[in-house]
């Protein structure tokens, strides 16, 4: 309820396949807390459905014990959404240097916090997800990629030459 109570318009939806098939005790939990009818799930998702979640979504929330990555949020921010992941996702020092969401420790008192840090002041979820669009399409997207890798191996070339 430390979401729920406080943002009673706030809704959660799990999008992408049940893998570890959760959905049936997160229901109940949600159920106990009051709040079954705000948590959603929506299974696999074709790539049109999931650019239609995104721009549905106000914030994408990634609590991952360990990505060396964290392509969804990557691809959250490239929609222009801001992001509150756990620090246990590659990609949470770079929301945090942009300020593009929040990093957080994995623990439920820290996520409610990040979360409801952005939910209280809705003007700053949209900025955010400026900053975090602009951090993907600059650092992430393939073309920016693509050309510091040829920066580097210029690099590389021009230092073996000497």
């Amino acid at each position: 309820m430390r979401i729920a109570g406080a943002h009673p318009r706030a809704h959660l939806a799990f999008a992408g396949p049940d893998e570890a098939d959760m959905q049936s005790d997160l229901l109940r939990i949600a159920n106990a807390a009051g709040c079954a009818d705000r948590v959603h799930f929506t299974g696999l998702l074709n790539p049109d459905q999931v650019l239609q979640v995104l721009a549905d979504a106000d914030l994408l929330l990634m609590t991952s014990e360990s990505e060396n990555f964290g392509m969804a949020a990557a691809e959250a921010m490239a929609a222009g959404l801001p992001v509150v992941i756990s620090n246990k996702v590659g990609l949470a020092r770079f929301v945090e240097q942009a300020s593009a969401g929040r990093s957080v420790e994995l623990d439920a008192d820290s996520i409610a916090e990040g979360l409801n840090l952005l939910l209280d002041e809705p003007e700053q979820l949209v900025e955010m997800g400026q900053r975090g669009r602009r951090l993907a399409l600059n650092t992430f997207d393939q073309d920016a990629v693509a050309q510091r890798t040829l920066e580097c191996f210029s690099e590389i070339l021009t230092s073996s030459n000497r």
